[in-house]
């Protein structure tokens, strides 16, 4: 997730969670409209579905930018990635 800039205490919530192997059901990303809420949940995304994530210097997981899954995940195109919007968000602010 270095390609995300901020957001440290998400990120190293989710890292942790991570290495612990220990994720929830379902995360809630709430906040301001642009603040990279998304973003980061498209990440998260490319970890969980890359079949053999690597281990960064800080026992981070990342993905290789180049793979397969990566590249599904960037085009929103991968089979296993389903991302839900919400209906008539224009109408609920």
């Amino acid at each position: 997730m270095d390609s995300i800039l901020g957001h440290a205490n998400a990120k190293s919530v989710l890292a942790s969670a991570l290495r612990a192997g220990r994720l929830h059901h379902a995360w809630i990303f709430s906040g301001p409209k642009g603040v990279g809420k998304f973003s980061i949940a498209v990440e998260l995304a490319k970890i969980l579905l890359d079949p053999s994530p690597a281990t960064d210097l800080q026992g981070n997981l990342v993905t290789d930018p180049a793979s397969r899954t990566s590249t599904l995940v960037a085009s929103r195109t991968h089979p296993d990635l389903h991302i839900i919007y919400k209906e008539l968000a224009l109408f609920s602010e």
